[in-house]
């Protein structure tokens, strides 16, 4: 089973930061997960949501802000954003790159990024769009790719479907809805199952008993 630390020790440290992602892998996790966004000037950023309010009291939208302009704001905890040339720098080859595609036409400078570095054992690309998991597939084959942000109870029959017409290698429900059904109907189909957003001891447990293949979380410590 693979340990993910979801945005770095995101449960510690302020989340997608050097400092996050250096705890996690102290924590000796297997895989870090960090969120990509562009900015004005199309430069690949660190960023989980649109604009920099939850880290750096900043309304500013990403989009709207050049790579020069987002240098001079500090987070919270007084650190610079990262670009994706930052956090590799960090990680260092010591984990899995989980890269989490937060917006639609990311897609093939990502990519690009990734092979020019030889990076594509490496790395999952996880996304909520299905076009977006698609659109990677069709680029680059040899990457993996995960299908997540399933939050709603449906059946594994459509949660399935959905993820092998977008060509994902993994799909990512919340644990909440994961049931032993829907493990094994997702290792029958040929998928890997990658459990979100895993935090309390007593749910990390019940899904390690369900077998699930991945596990994402703020506290790696707790794995």
């Amino acid at each position: 089973m693979l340990k993910i630390a979801h945005r770095g020790a995101s449960g510690h440290i302020l989340e997608n930061t050097k400092k996050s992602f250096k705890e996690a892998l102290k924590l000796n996790t297997e895989g870090v997960e960090f969120d990509v966004r562009l900015t004005k000037d199309k430069r690949i950023v660190v960023v989980h949501d649109e604009d920099l309010k939850r880290v750096a009291n900043n309304s500013d939208l990403v989009k709207d802000l050049t790579l020069r302009q987002i240098r001079k704001i500090k987070q919270k905890d007084g650190e610079d954003i990262l670009t994706l040339k930052d956090a590799l720098k960090i990680l260092n080859h010591s984990c899995v790159y989980k890269i989490h595609l937060k917006e639609k036409g990311i897609e093939e400078k990502v990519i690009k990024f990734i092979k020019q570095r030889h990076l594509e054992k490496r790395v999952i690309i996880t996304t909520d769009f299905f076009s977006v998991a698609r659109k990677v597939k069709n680029i680059c084959p040899d990457l993996k790719v995960e299908l997540g942000g399933i939050r709603k109870r449906i059946k594994a029959e459509k949660i399935i479907r959905g993820a092998k017409n977008a060509k994902a290698d993994f799909i990512s429900p919340h644990h909440s809805i994961i049931t032993e059904k829907l493990v094994k109907e997702v290792h029958k189909s040929g998928l890997f199952i990658d459990a979100w957003e895993v935090n309390e001891k007593k749910d990390i447990a019940k899904m390690k008993r369900m077998g699930v293949d991945a596990i994402t979380t703020d506290y790696p410590d707790r794995l």
